[in-house]
């Protein structure tokens, strides 16, 4: 019976299919099986990605909170000082070396705000982008695989 259907197939030009219906659904049970395989793996994959992207976005959270109680620590240092000069204006009498002392804190102050400032944004700035990538590509990735499985199983 094969070598009829073969023979059909071939004089019609491929219209008519030379595989029977037993070879026909057991490629299809095993195109199946796979796009489940793949299915699971993409599953597994998708969960692992949004756990990568939970703990980045606590992370970026957790940095965005420094940069604000950083922030609030240069502004409270910054008032302090405006406070200090308005004292030492109204005393008027204080000593050259007292305030080059002053100057020079003062002067400490602000740099470590300005590093301490840079590097926090910097840090956010950093996680904020790798958050951003990581939940990007692992849309795409479990996008691209859904409408694979989809694809084979609409086959």
């Amino acid at each position: 019976m094969g070598l009829i259907r073969k023979t059909l197939s071939v004089t019609t030009l491929g219209l008519v299919g030379w595989k029977s219906k037993k070879e026909l659904l057991r490629e299809a049970e095993a195109d199946l099986a796979a796009t489940r395989a793949e299915l699971e793996e993409t599953s597994a994959l998708r969960a692992a990605l949004e756990d990568r992207l939970g703990t980045t976005e606590r992370k970026l959270s957790a940095a965005e909170l420094d940069a604000v109680s950083a922030a609030k620590k240069a502004r409270r240092a910054e008032r302090r000082r405006q406070q200090r000069e308005r004292l030492e204006t109204r005393l008027g009498s204080v000593t050259h070396e007292a305030e080059a002392r002053a100057e020079k804190a003062r002067k400490q102050a602000e740099k470590t705000a300005k590093e301490t400032r840079a590097k926090l944004e910097k840090s956010t700035r950093k996680a904020r982008k790798q958050a951003e990538k990581t939940a990007k590509e692992a849309r795409k990735r479990a996008e691209h695989l859904a409408d694979e499985a989809r694809a084979k199983v609409h086959r």
